[in-house]
């Protein structure tokens, strides 16, 4: 028995690969990385808590905006952010609670600064004091609206780059 030339295995392997019956190849898609770093907080109330929840909330919107194809990169992006702002006060007994949050867009391999939004909430109380609990949610709620707000122009960003 003879050897198969090397012409005949190259030939071999080419046609064992190709697919019978199949009218076109599909087009490939490709999914956009999209890294959410951990959040920074140059306000000094920001807790590692309230930090991840603003990286969930960062997440979970990117999330939705690679699923809407809105964002468009062969390489990616990256969003950072921080709490730059978590003030908490009382005045005349009722709470008083601001926050402020900076996002920055990324190109993931070139580390360049596409984007930058910012968003800013705050709440002013009635005129009674709150319990701790209370308190605490409102603190969220404000700085789940902060978080909103920068999230919102980010969008805003890549809906006014996909028409152009």
């Amino acid at each position: 028995m003879r050897a198969p030339s090397p012409i005949a295995l190259a030939l071999t392997l080419t046609f064992a690969f190709v697919r019978v019956g199949e009218a076109a190849p599909r087009p490939r898609t490709r999914a956009t990385i999209i890294d959410v770093a951990p959040i920074g907080a140059r306000a000094t109330a920001a807790t590692p808590e309230l930090r991840a929840r603003v990286r969930d909330l960062v997440a979970a919107r990117v999330r939705a905006l690679a699923a809407t194809h809105v964002l468009f990169s062969p390489s990616g992006y990256v969003v950072d952010g921080s709490v730059d702002e978590l003030t908490i006060t009382s005045r005349e007994g009722a709470p008083e609670i601001s926050c402020g949050v900076r996002l920055i867009l990324s190109g993931r391999a070139s580390g360049a600064m596409i984007a930058m939004t910012t968003g800013q909430a705050a709440f002013r109380g009635g005129r009674r004091a709150l319990d701790a609990r209370a308190q605490a949610r409102l603190v969220l709620d404000v700085l789940d609206d902060a978080t909103r707000a920068a999230l919102d122009e980010l969008e805003a960003h890549f809906s006014a780059r996909r028409k152009s």
